[in-house]
């Protein structure tokens, strides 16, 4: 399970207001990034985290989410 957060968490995570923090979510891909529950956003904390760490390296970011979607449980294999 992802390390996940509400807004105020994600914004305390990139040390933004909320304001830049709903402009960022346009940079970021839905089901990736982030996440609705209901109405409300869900924000993964960990790729967040990697996301501000290499903004300016989109190749690195896209690794870190490969590695990502490598690890979710859906795509393990499953055992016999």
């Amino acid at each position: 399970m992802p390390e996940t957060g509400n807004k105020q968490q994600a914004a305390t995570v990139l040390g933004v207001s909320l304001r830049t923090l709903e402009r960022y979510q346009g940079q970021w891909i839905e089901g990736i990034h982030y996440t609705y529950e209901g109405t409300k956003p869900t924000y993964n904390l960990a790729l967040l985290r990697d996301w501000k760490a290499n903004r300016n390296n989109k190749k690195a970011h896209q690794r870190a989410i490969e590695i990502w979607q490598r690890n979710l449980l859906s795509n393990q294999k499953k055992r016999a």
